[in-house]
């Protein structure tokens, strides 16, 4: 019931406004409680249109009758869907995260939801790939989603590790996190290792198998020189690869290939061309 009272009884505070965005614009709602039609007359929405209220976590957007009611709350979120079109069977907005393909029911979901999505830690950086570089995610920063998004994450022990922004190593690892997982490792010196995995021809103990490769501090100007496996990699048969020994790195143990290009031409060879190398020696079963 209206409280006549409150306008001329200076003890009766006013109702809480609520902030709450409706096709993106934002409305301050004094009501606790308003139905669907309600909701619709705020926007100027036609009342043939269907009203859907956004959910986060990958759960679908929940549709709303004009007779429905719904508590105000701070930061909801509402659209509308033309006739014809709300009935039909919805599909996800596709995105990729560490080059894998999802496809979410939610047009927002918040940083920390993406990252559990992919399974991260929840202590990892997330960063979204855009064309002008990469924007680091804050865990309850909501991200509108579109279809072709790319997002990727590192490890929290390699977040803030030195690859200048705008460097070689730094574009070179943004290229290759576009299509796969990537971790970094500090290898200690300013080396950074960066690690990911490939996939593995019969003849191996494995189908695929984490390699990193040391980039040291005065990349490109300093070479790429082997590389190194997890260290239960063997032949089918169970033997030791060739030229290939255990070492103790970065608080671990990694299989490290003796494995050296002819000769390392800066401006030329690339982090990625080397990758093509190392590949090239685990396509040698022996």
């Amino acid at each position: 019931m209206l409280n006549t009272n409150a306008a001329h009884n200076p003890e009766v505070s006013a109702a809480p406004a609520f902030e709450i965005h409706i096709n993106k614009k934002l409305y301050r709602i004094s009501e606790r409680i308003k139905t669907g039609a309600q909701l619709k007359e705020i926007a100027n929405i036609p009342p043939e249109n269907q009203l859907m209220m956004e959910r986060t976590g990958g759960q679908k957007d929940l549709p709303i009758a004009d007779g429905d009611s719904v508590e105000m709350k701070n930061g909801l979120h509402f659209y509308d869907v033309a006739p014809g079109t709300f009935g039909c069977e919805l599909r996800g907005v596709p995105i990729i995260i560490d080059g894998r393909r999802f496809e979410v029911m939610a047009a927002r979901m918040l940083g920390r939801e993406l990252k559990a999505l992919a399974g991260a830690m929840e202590r990892d950086q997330l960063f979204a790939d855009l064309a002008s570089g990469c924007q680091p995610i804050p865990d309850n920063a909501l991200v509108e989603l579109v279809a072709g998004a790319r997002f990727f994450h590192i490890a929290e022990a390699a977040f803030g590790l030195d690859f200048p922004m705008g460097s070689q190593a730094a574009e070179e690892v943004r290229a290759l996190s576009a299509s796969q997982a990537v971790r970094l490792v500090d290898l200690g010196g300013g080396d950074i290792g960066v690690q990911f995995e490939v996939p593995l021809p019969p003849g191996w103990s494995r189908t695929s198998v984490a390699i990193m490769i040391r980039v040291p501090r005065a990349y490109p100007q300093a070479g790429l020189d082997t590389f190194l496996a997890q260290p239960d990699l063997r032949l089918a048969g169970g033997s030791m690869p060739s030229n290939a020994s255990l070492v103790n790195l970065a608080g671990g143990t990694w299989l490290s290939f003796s494995w050296h290009p002819q000769r390392w031409r800066p401006g030329v060879d690339t982090l990625l061309s080397y990758i093509g190398f190392a590949r090239g020696r685990l396509n040698q079963v022996r």
